[in-house]
């Protein structure tokens, strides 16, 4: 039998929620993305650390693998 279980919200979840809420989730995603640069050393820390973070706050990885990030990134420059 399985038994679904819920993680309790904190407070700094529910403002990264709103946070994301607040700016789009694809345009927050890449905010967040951006930030968490100034503190990892590379790109991919940066992104694992940012898609790790969604996938706590919504039960999903946004992006399945680098590739299809940096694709998305692509298009988020060019509009």
């Amino acid at each position: 039998m399985n038994v679904l279980s819920h993680k309790e919200l904190t407070q700094d979840d529910l403002n990264l929620y709103w946070y994301y809420r607040k700016h789009g989730i694809h345009k927050a995603y890449f905010l967040r993305y951006f930030g968490m640069l100034k503190n990892s050393r590379t790109m991919i820390e940066a992104f694992n650390s940012v898609n790790d973070e969604y996938f706590d706050l919504f039960g999903e990885y946004k992006y399945s693998c680098i590739r299809s990030f940096r694709r998305s990134l692509k298009n988020y420059f060019r509009t």
